[in-house]
């Protein structure tokens, strides 16, 4: 990828950080590179087994709108390692508020199932010089190869901020548990069970693309609106014969579609498991849904209160590095 290249190297073990270092190169369009690690992943090893990074933050050292995001594990000559390795990565806006619940804003998020993400070039999250963002990684290591010593990698493609007649787009996530900040996971029963999830919009927009995160013996991710036959997204994951789940369909984008939701809508989530163990498989069962959403007015945003509880509770969270207990049961991602 050809432009300006802003490489934000984030060398940060599981117990120390440092600083980040940045390199310019010129012209083009703006693109951050930001490397988390290194991290010790014996083979054959689940969340609990691996000391997990707590959130790493920076500043951004341009401003602009973010457009593009992918995210990659690598070793530390850069090679790409297999994408079973990561569970997820969070990006973070510490000076935003989530729009369904007391939290941080979660700008995008990535696992090994879903691909990168690129909106058209006059679309993007708007951000400042200096403002403060971060990423919440989480990894494991299903394989029989142990990597000593693997990367988060993410990469950010900006507009830059002298473009003119750009269209803010933020993102925001409905979860099964999404009005807490507490776990979004569930116990699944033995057989075929689903659970259930309404939400509120609490102010105006078009929906530009969505997408869902399932775990393990998913079957079916639907969200509607409420008291209505308008299906919003309606996903069947991949899987193979004994339910683990490789991925999600590629995240529908609506840019040629008015998808509207008006100010205070109401969405019902459900998400559908098939458990064939013929048991209660402890905090196996979760559920994520994503919106790529450009508001109506953005300052209609809700504001960020960072003394609030909530908001505490969750900067918290984010900082621990044991933010994802794994629950015993089977839990398999």
């Amino acid at each position: 990828m050809s432009g300006r290249l802003i490489a934000l190297a984030i060398l940060v073990s599981p117990l120390s950080a440092q600083q980040p270092r940045v390199t310019v190169e010129t012209s083009g369009d703006t693109v951050l590179v930001v490397r988390l690690g290194p991290i010790n992943m014996p083979a054959n090893a689940e969340h609990d087994r691996i000391s997990q990074l707590a959130l790493q933050t920076w500043q951004m050292p341009a401003g602009g709108w973010l457009r593009g995001y992918r995210v990659e594990m690598v070793d530390g000559s850069g090679n790409v390692l297999p994408s079973a390795l990561l569970h997820h990565a969070e990006l973070i806006d510490l000076e935003r508020r989530d729009l369904l619940r007391p939290a941080y804003n979660r700008v995008a998020s990535a696992g090994k199932e879903t691909r990168a993400l690129l909106l058209p070039a006059r679309m993007g999250y708007p951000v400042r010089r200096g403002q403060r963002v971060g990423i919440n990684a989480m990894v494991a290591n299903p394989t029989s190869q142990a990597h000593p010593a693997a990367y988060v990698r993410a990469t950010l493609t900006m507009v830059p901020e002298s473009t003119t007649n750009v269209r803010p787009v933020l993102g925001f996530y409905a979860e099964t548990s999404y009005d807490s900040t507490g776990d979004s996971s569930f116990d699944l029963p033995a057989g075929a069970s689903q659970r259930v999830v309404n939400f509120t919009v609490p102010i105006a927009g078009q929906v530009l693309g969505v997408g869902g995160h399932l775990h393990d013996f998913g079957t079916r991710f639907v969200v509607v609106r409420a008291a209505s036959p308008d299906t919003i997204y309606n996903a069947v994951p991949r899987r193979d014969s004994s339910g683990v789940v490789s991925g999600m369909p590629r995240q529908a984008m609506f840019f040629g579609r008015a998808v509207r939701i008006a100010a205070g809508e109401q969405f019902v989530m459900t998400v559908y498991y098939d458990n064939p163990t013929g048991r209660l498989l402890r905090g196996a069962g979760m559920g994520t849904f994503g919106v790529v959403f450009s508001p109506d007015d953005l300052a209609a945003w809700p504001a960020l209160d960072t003394a609030s509880a909530p908001l505490r509770r969750d900067l918290a969270a984010l900082r621990s590095t044991h933010q994802h207990p794994m629950q015993t049961g089977g839990h398999r991602h």
